[in-house]
């Protein structure tokens, strides 16, 4: 197995993920029409520029210990929570997940009668289908009248029975109406009924293009910039092996 070596807590100055979807441009012999064509696995891209200093003054050291380990233990591979690429203090924070209740560390079960109640933070009740010929999923429960997704933002559909997920990423800026429903344009399609998170980071597993080095000034911040590129685990001999040494 390979070790996925969990990324450190350290600040970002600046932050880039894109699709990389390598493609094929062919041409018909009979009507001359171009045609594309995905050729390889798609994948996110990602540049990350990290601060010299950061909390506690450690952002430097963190770096330091990090290319160390991937040294010790022969990879590049870390795991990083990932947002969208888009300005951070206007990402959704419309979370949402099941409430799990315990006595200790056993399970308690709500009923009615002998039906299993499953509770969750928020009633934000979800409808996949299609609008316009376009995936999509009409949302309730909202705060009415305000923007509640951005294009490129997570869109989590969660079954109450299983929290098993359906993930997806909206199309465009979506609006809730005056009573607190929007109906929101998918990029992949999504079947069935749930509960609605909106927004949220992604966990991914990224390789590095290499180990950065920064110059630390006498005076004033610095940073490292790392790249990346996404991974998957029958990429790799025997899967991913995960190690987290800053917990």
């Amino acid at each position: 197995m390979t070790d996925v070596i969990a990324w450190p807590p350290v600040g970002l100055v600046a932050w880039e993920m894109a699709w990389h979807r390598p493609w094929s441009r062919s041409a018909s012999l009979v009507s001359g029409r171009s045609y594309a064509s995905t050729a390889q696995r798609a994948r996110r891209l990602v540049t990350a520029h990290v601060t010299g200093i950061g909390a506690d003054e450690a952002g430097a050291g963190y770096v330091e210990m990090l290319k160390a380990l991937m040294i010790d233990r022969g990879t590049l591979l870390v795991r990083m929570s990932a947002s969208a690429a888009i300005p951070h203090l206007a990402r959704t924070r419309l979370g949402n997940a099941r409430v799990e209740w315990l006595d200790g560390a056993t399970e308690l079960l709500w009923t009615d009668g002998s039906a299993d109640l499953l509770w969750f933070e928020n009633d934000r009740p979800g409808v996949a289908g299609t609008v316009d010929g376009w995936p999509a999923l009409t949302v309730s429960g909202l705060p009415p009248s305000r923007i509640v997704i951005r294009p490129g933002e997570m869109v989590t559909l969660i079954d109450p029975a299983t929290d098993a997920r359906q993930t997806s990423r909206a199309l465009r800026v979506t609006r809730s109406d005056a009573d607190g429903v929007a109906v929101i344009r998918l990029l992949d399609a999504m079947t069935g009924t749930g509960q609605v998170s909106l927004g949220g980071a992604e966990s991914l597993v990224l390789e590095a293009d290499g180990l950065p080095r920064a110059v630390q000034p006498a005076t004033g911040p610095w940073a490292y910039e790392w790249s990346f590129r996404e991974a998957f685990a029958d990429e790799v001999p025997g899967g991913f092996a995960e190690v987290d040494p800053w917990r």
